[in-house]
């Protein structure tokens, strides 16, 4: 639904339709922070600029800086909210304005609490019930802010417990997502952030324990340097073995469109380095055109580690195109992939360190890496066009390949052949009742293990302003190459209530039933009979 949101809301706004895209980003901002959310916050202040509502222009602009003073936009807005400050202002009244905003400057706390149950079951044939997920997980976030003059502070925490009842000793874990925090100098142009955070920017394989430090020269060139830990494990500490320092630099907006992003980065693994790359990132956004561009080159290994395009064209007729390409190494490359299906004597190595110990030379732990690391291949195009004021349908192909890896004598996995997706929606609001969604798909997909066809129907229901149904049915045919079909239908049904304005309740059901036919009568190379295998399973949250 929030992307269904974000899509109207764009589409409006590219269309002029100002008071209307204003409508679904307020929306959209009324739920907890998700993916469209910043976006949102700045289309927001936009689409009011645009209309000529100076003052909620520059109020949406300021909590869009104030909540993401770090992010690829905020310089972009910075310029915009510059635009609307031109007017010369009377000394007296900056002076009352300065005072009042002295006199408001405090903290602001958000938190919310989560807690689910999972259960998962299945049973084969009439075999005994199995049971795969009993879990009781409880998730925590806590968020301050604090804005006044000179000074933006904010700290951050999200982590979550959870029980486990599968076997008859319960077993606990905790997991630190994020733990951080921030402080902005408006006045001396610096960031700070210190602690858990993810970045997944910048040259930042995601999440890490450090410290990320900036500079805003001006309103074109903001200089950063990060540091820190690699945390491959929320449940654990980081990894101390993998530290790593990179520079990088923002540069942008130009021509209110353009933004730019270069970065270096070095990471060690034990006693030798494990990554040393170079990259860079281009943005471009209108409202009718978005393009966004990633390289990141291994200057260790000589190896392109990733190359991603992504691009969306909205025309005027409401239709939209969107692109992608995107090449990469799976998984990343570093050296520690070298520890990848060790044999001989090398089995038993859990660090780049314990392979040096045993007789391997950098230049050996290179190579390894570099054999051990496949190649994915992706290319995507889409359409979406409104086919009347109810439905839009989207479709989108691609097709995508991994080659082969594994180092010589070794255990190889084998890659695949070209393998293409391709997946059509109808997408309707309001068909059985006022604010519902629908969407009817069929999915066909083609590898070198199966043919699949699936159709699926998914529905959101809002029968009330407290209560929500989305209830879900998918059907699958598979035909495997190893000679068997299976079929798949799956229920499901989630309620959401919301009891009080900061309190909900969610109930998700489901069913999957699968069958399993050998139509070859061969099974392991073997002649049987004709077989069949029934799988159902249930699970509940």
């Amino acid at each position: 639904k929030l992307e269904i949101l974000f899509k109207r809301g764009s589409k409006a706004l590219s269309s002029k339709r100002y008071e209307t895209s204003i409508k679904y980003f307020r929306q959209l901002l009324r739920y907890p922070e998700h993916e469209y959310s910043m976006d949102s916050q700045e289309f927001l202040g936009f689409a009011y600029e645009l209309s000529h509502q100076i003052n909620d222009a520059r109020k949406e602009y300021s909590r869009y800086l104030s909540l993401y003073p770090e992010s690829n936009g905020a310089t972009r807005v910075r310029q915009r909210m510059a635009s609307l400050l031109t007017a010369r202002i009377d000394p007296r009244e900056k002076l009352r304005k300065r005072n009042l905003e002295l006199k408001n400057a405090k903290w602001q706390a958000f938190s919310a609490l989560s807690q689910f149950y999972r259960l998962d079951n299945s049973q084969l044939n009439s075999d005994p019930t199995l049971n795969n997920l009993s879990l009781l997980s409880t998730g925590a976030s806590v968020n301050a802010r604090y804005r006044g003059e000179n000074y933006v502070m904010e700290s951050r925490f999200i982590g979550s417990y959870d029980l486990d009842f599968k076997d008859d000793n319960s077993k606990s874990t905790t997991s630190i997502t994020s733990m951080s925090f921030n402080v902005s100098d408006l006045q001396r142009n610096l960031y700070a952030s210190i602690g858990r955070q993810n970045l997944n920017k910048d040259g930042v394989l995601g999440r890490m324990d450090g410290v990320q430090l900036s500079y805003i020269v001006n309103e074109y060139l903001k200089l950063n340097t990060v540091m820190g830990f690699v945390v491959e494990n929320t449940r654990k500490s980081a990894n101390s073995d993998k530290f790593f320092t990179g520079i990088s630099a923002d540069l942008g907006t130009f021509a209110n469109a353009w933004d730019f992003n270069v970065y270096y980065i070095s990471q060690k693994d034990g006693d030798i380095v494990g990554r040393e790359a170079v990259g860079s990132e281009i943005r471009y956004f209108d409202p009718q055109r978005t393009l966004f561009s990633l390289i990141d080159y291994d200057i260790k290994f000589g190896e392109l580690n990733s190359l991603l395009i992504n691009g969306r064209w909205a025309f005027k007729n409401k239709i939209q195109i969107n692109a992608a390409i995107d090449i990469r190494k799976s998984p990343f490359l570093t050296t520690t992939n070298a520890l990848q299906n060790l044999t001989g004597n090398l089995v038993g190595a859990r660090t780049v360190d314990d392979l040096l110990g045993l007789g391997l030379t950098e230049n050996e732990i290179i190579d390894r890496a570099r054999a051990s690391t496949a190649t994915s291949r992706a290319l995507l195009l889409g359409i979406n066009a409104p086919v009347s004021e109810t439905y839009q349908v989207s479709f989108d192909v691609s097709r995508n390949n991994l080659s082969p890896s594994g180092v010589p004598g070794g255990v190889r996995a084998p890659g695949t052949g070209n393998e293409y997706l391709y997946n059509l929606q109808l997408i309707g609001t309001s068909v059985f009742m006022d604010n519902d969604s629908t969407i009817f798909g069929y999915r066909y997909s083609d590898t070198d293990r199966s043919e699949v066809n699936s159709l699926s129907l998914n529905t959101r229901i809002p029968l009330t302003r407290e209560w929500r149904l989305n209830p879900r049915i998918r059907f699958d045919q598979r035909k495997n190459t190893d000679g068997t079909t299976q079929s798949v239908n799956a229920f499901a049904l989630r309620v959401d209530y919301r009891f009080k304005r900061n309190m909900n309740f969610e109930l998700d059901l489901g069913r999957e039933i699968s069958n399993r036919v050998n139509v070859n009568n061969v099974n392991n190379n073997l002649l049987i009979p004709n077989t069949s295998s029934e799988t159902v399973s249930t699970f509940f949250s």
